[in-house]
């Protein structure tokens, strides 16, 4: 009989969205998934999340230190948080003009990467789930979602788009893929020694996507997308097989509505 899977999800908020979402995100979490795959939430701020054997809390300097050094670091170049200023000159004198960029809030999208990295060595366990805080779940997660979303013996299954750069508020992570650790040493030390800021984007989804195509390439390593049809569509999650499962709560607008309907 093949040994079954230990797996751990991990998600994680700031005080504002667990409130707004987050607490939501759990309680879904505790009625819909298996008991013996436990989620680890990850945040910078103190919340109120009650803690049991299924539920863990980890402080984000305490677990991952080095995305608070990434922070310290770089956050002062107000580029490295995706601002940029635009100087205009006329006859009537010059105008500046603040412009905002998440594709280039590096610091912003660093805690997911870093979260990871700090989770990924803190925890032993054949997979790490992603979730992210705006996504609850509906349906009771059996067997058959897990043979859906595997990697089949590759190292990350995601949600792939055509011509864009993938959606990544859902990740599985093959702990026991040879390239495992190494993936996540090298995110971090591009992180660290600035090496992400050569990239033409500098998000996380862009970065999974250049760590994966390297080692596809280098190393003829699997990674599996699970969008299907959705790999055209801006929000692959609503017609990847997660979405028979789960709902994504993606942008303001979805937050703003779903919150109403609960």
């Amino acid at each position: 009989m093949e040994k079954k899977k230990t797996r751990i999800a991990v998600t994680s908020f700031n005080s504002a969205g667990y409130e707004k979402y987050g607490q939501r995100m759990i309680e879904t979490y505790r009625q819909f998934w298996p008991d013996d795959i436990p989620l680890v939430v990850v945040s910078e701020d103190s919340i109120p999340v009650i803690t049991d054997n299924r539920i863990f809390f980890h402080d984000y300097d305490k677990i991952v230190p080095e995305g608070v050094h990434f922070k310290n670091k770089f956050s002062s170049f107000s580029e490295a948080n995706g601002t940029s200023y635009i100087f205009e000159e006329s006859n009537g004198g010059s105008t500046v003009t603040k412009v905002y960029n998440y594709l280039f809030d590096a610091i912003r999208f660093s805690h997911k990467v870093f979260t990871l990295y700090g989770i990924n060595r803190s925890y032993d366990c054949d997979e790490i789930i992603w979730l992210d805080g705006d996504t609850y779940t509906h349906t009771a997660i059996d067997d058959r979602f897990f043979e859906l979303v595997s990697s089949g013996g590759g190292h990350m299954t995601y949600l792939g788009r055509d011509n864009m750069y993938s959606e990544c508020g859902f990740l599985v992570f093959n702990r026991r893929n040879k390239i495992n650790d190494i993936f996540f040493n090298q995110i971090s030390s591009e992180y660290l020694n600035g090496e992400i800021f050569l990239l033409q984007e500098w998000h996380d989804s862009f970065i999974w996507d250049v760590m994966r195509v390297h080692y596809e390439k280098a190393e003829g390593i699997k990674h599996v997308s699970i969008s299907g049809e959705g790999s055209t569509s801006l929000d692959p999650f609503d017609f990847s097989i997660l979405n028979e499962y789960m709902h994504h709560m993606k942008g303001p607008e979805r937050k703003e509505m779903d919150a109403h309907n609960k």
